[in-house]
Formats: C-alpha cells, structure tokens, sequence
C-alpha cells in the first residue's frame, strides 16, 4: 500500500469539492492505496505542507494547481522536499494545456498531461519508473520523457469518486446543497475556455456522459451517507446530450426527487425543456450571458448566441418559477467600456435572482489566451494573483482601473432600478473586496 498526499492550491477560498481529485483518489483506493487531501489556501500553509508530510509520510505527492496559482507549485515543492525526498506530481487544466511547464520547475519530478486516474495509478505501482507511461511528462536526470496522450477514460469504468477525502459534509453545510458531475467536457468550442483546447488536445473526443442508471446509484450512495436536501449538478451544461438528460430526469424523478440546479444554454432553453426540468425536481437554472455585447459574444468569445436568445430564455424561467443565474465576464480582450455597459445593460433587463461575474483570464493554451500572449497584454503578474476578481491584461483599450470600476459596481449598475436595498449591498461589497484585495497584494509581496 501507497500513500498519496494530495495539495490543491486554492488560494483564499473556503474547501471545495474537486471532482478530479475526487475520482483519482477513488481509483487509488480501489486498488488498495490510501490517500489524504489539504489545501494550500495561505501564506502560513507552506509550514502546513511541510507538516503533513511529516505526519503523513506519504510515498507520493499530487499537487492541483490552475494557471494562475502555478506560482506556488515550485515553492511548495521545495518545502516538500526538505521534509522527504519525495515523488511530486503536477496536476490539473494548467499541466494538461501546458505540459511544458516542467521543465521550468526545480522542485517538480513530473506532470500530468490530462486525466490523471490512471496514470498515476500506474505511476505509484512502478515505483515511480520513468518509463513509457502515457498522459505523464517526467523528469529524468539526463532529460525529460514526454509521453503521449492516452485515449479519454470510460467513465463507467470508474468507481463513484471519492467524498470521504473531503469534508464533504461541511460543504454540503457551507454551500447548502451536495454537488455532483457527471459528464467531462464540453462540445463547443468558446475561445476563452479550456474545453476547446481539450477538444483540439482529444480530436473532439473528449466530451461524454456517465451512464445515466449509474448517475443515480451515485446520488442514493451519497444520500445514505449524508444529509442533504437540495443537489447542484456542475456539468457544463446539463442537457447537451437529450437523450441522456431525459433518461436521467426520468430515473431521478423516481428514485431521488430532491430539488436541484443545472448550467444551461440560453439557446437550447425552451418551454418544453423547462417543464422536464421543473416536473423533476429542478428549481434552479443558470445560463451564460458572457458578454452584453453580441459582437465580444459572438466573434471574440466565439460563443454563439444572441440577446434575443438570451432574454427569451430568461423571461421563460422566471415565468415558469425558477430561480436564475446569469454568469457574465469583463476585461475581455478588446472589450471597451461601452461593451461592459451592454453587459450591465443585458443584465439589467433580464433582472436574474444572481448575477455572477468574472475578469477575464488568458489560460495558456486557449485562443483567447495566445492572442494575448501574441499581442503582449499579459502585463507583470503577482505570484499571489487573486483570479476572477483582477486582471492580468494591459490593454491599450481600457484601463485597469476603469476595469475595475464596473467590477466592483456591476451589481449596483444592475439592480438599483428595481432593487435598491439589494444594490446598495452591493455598492459596499464592493468597496470591500477592493480594500481586501489591495491589502492583500500588500502582505503578499512581501512572502
């Protein structure tokens, strides 16, 4: 027996369910191995790595890093080191898209270049042998191997992931409802999103669902372990495959019947896909908006869909009763302020329950992120970057802190018309995740 010491970087957020690090571990533990998972959520959690090693002795390290808290991974692999010589992998979207960041880490002996299950697996089995295991790019002392890519893994062939390496019951209790995935990827091909760069990485191949009857033995497997009384399927979007959805809303109705939230597309959204959904149990949706502006939409986001499409969609949940959720994005490349405004315009006419916005981050290996990279708007970033609610661009287009503005005052922009006590909130929030982040930039320079 092994034993497999997972870290995931999450910087200053609270424990969240990780599907990926949830399933690897289940195939680690099916084959007899043991596994632990902390998070790497601040400055004193190098101490904290380095004393789980010490407690833990674990025969293997996994870390999960995205690319915009890739800074850490080296740093936490030295620390690591000097408690044991010791294996140390790196996982997740970022070594999956730019499995040539190896060789720019010192304290790293191997990466992983896409899904993880077996390959580490495999790789704890042969005591870390540096031969031909594929999805792997290892180091060796004279150079490094860069194994091919394996073929997607059937998810039926997997067991149900792991949740006992969480505290699966606390983020059930924080979020107030118990999260499930069951299908990885997406088809479409958004040029700001890393699904397009799998599906360039797998010749379209990547996207598939779990068997439905499966899905649902999941669900009551959970369900006898912990309490809970509404679920949040995380898919990208729920109802991709017709076919699978109907079967499943059908065995869900009959065996489950809790109420639950979905990810759909605006363009797929119609009267009779919306009475399945309500007649299963669904009380919550959420739909990408993106951007207001059709044109940042559909040329440069490549996301196909028009306002039109968007608001009929919308006006259908909320006279059908459901809740909505509209994720939108700013500080996209060649986004002016006068295509944010159109945002906060969209927005503002469609009234969701919950407006979620994002800043725009140029992942490596995506279209939107080479064309940042080829016109050199990556600006000097911070180790200590807080994702989604900076931006790491320098445009000649907008300013930072024009950027900035609507950030912090989407949401008062958004609702003061017919929700002033709701905006007003939001006024002040904002002003504190400003003076949050500044401090915070402050303290963390100077680690």
């Amino acid at each position: 027996m092994s034993r497999v010491l997972f870290i995931h970087v999450n910087i200053l957020k609270r424990p969240v369910y990780l599907p990926g690090i949830a399933s690897i571990s289940a195939v680690l533990k099916e084959n007899g191995h043991d596994t632990k998972l902390i998070y790497f959520t601040r400055k004193g959690d190098f101490r904290k790595a380095q004393e789980a090693v010490y407690a833990y002795n674990p025969d293997v390290v996994c870390i999960s890093a995205l690319s915009s808290t890739f800074g850490f991974v080296d740093k936490i692999g030295e620390v690591i080191k000097k408690a044991k010589k010791v294996p140390i992998l790196c996982g997740g979207i970022h070594t999956t898209l730019l499995p040539e960041s190896l060789e720019r880490l010192d304290y790293i002996d191997g990466v992983v270049a896409g899904e993880g299950e077996y390959p580490i697996l495999e790789f704890i089995e042969h005591n870390g042998d540096t031969g031909q295991i594929r999805n792997l790019w290892l180091k060796t002392k004279s150079a490094t191997i860069k194994n091919d890519i394996r073929p997607p893994v059937n998810l039926d062939d997997l067991p149900n992931p792991d949740r006992e390496i969480f505290d699966f019951q606390g983020i059930i209790n924080a979020e107030k409802f118990a999260p499930f995935i069951f299908t990885r990827g997406c088809p479409f091909n958004c040029a700001y999103c890393c699904n397009s760069s799998l599906n360039r990485i797998y010749h379209n191949n990547y996207f598939r669902c779990k068997d439905a009857r499966k899905c649902i033995g999941e669900i009551i497997e959970v369900k006898k372990k912990y309490k809970f009384g509404k679920i949040a399927f995380y898919d990208d979007i729920f109802n991709i495959d017709v076919e699978w959805s109907n079967l499943f809303l059908e065995f869900y109705k009959k065996q489950v019947n809790l109420p639950f939230g979905c990810n759909l597309r605006p363009e797929f959204v119609d009267a009779g896909l919306l009475g399945k959904l309500k007649d299963s149990g669904c009380v919550e949706v959420a739909m990408g908006i993106e951007s207001g502006n059709e044109y940042i939409r559909n040329n440069i986001m490549k996301r196909r869909v028009s306002n039109e499409q968007i608001k009929n969609a919308f006006y259908l949940a909320q006279k059908m009763g459901f809740r909505t959720i509209a994720y939108n994005m700013i500080g996209l490349p060649y986004e002016t302020p006068a295509h944010i405004k159109d945002t906060i315009k969209l927005n503002t006419a469609i009234q969701p329950d919950i407006a979620h916005l994002s800043i725009f981050y140029p992942y490596p290996g995506t279209e939107l992120g080479e064309v940042c990279a080829e016109n050199k708007w990556i600006g000097k970033s911070y180790k200590y970057f807080q994702e989604r609610e900076d931006s790491i661009l320098e445009t000649p287009i907008i300013k930072g802190r024009d950027m900035l503005y609507f950030y912090r005052n989407f949401h008062y922009l958004v609702f003061r018309h017919k929700a002033l006590t709701i905006a007003m909130y939001f006024k002040l929030y904002g002003f504190y995740k400003l003076y949050r982040n500044l401090f915070l930039k402050n303290i963390y320079s100077r680690i």
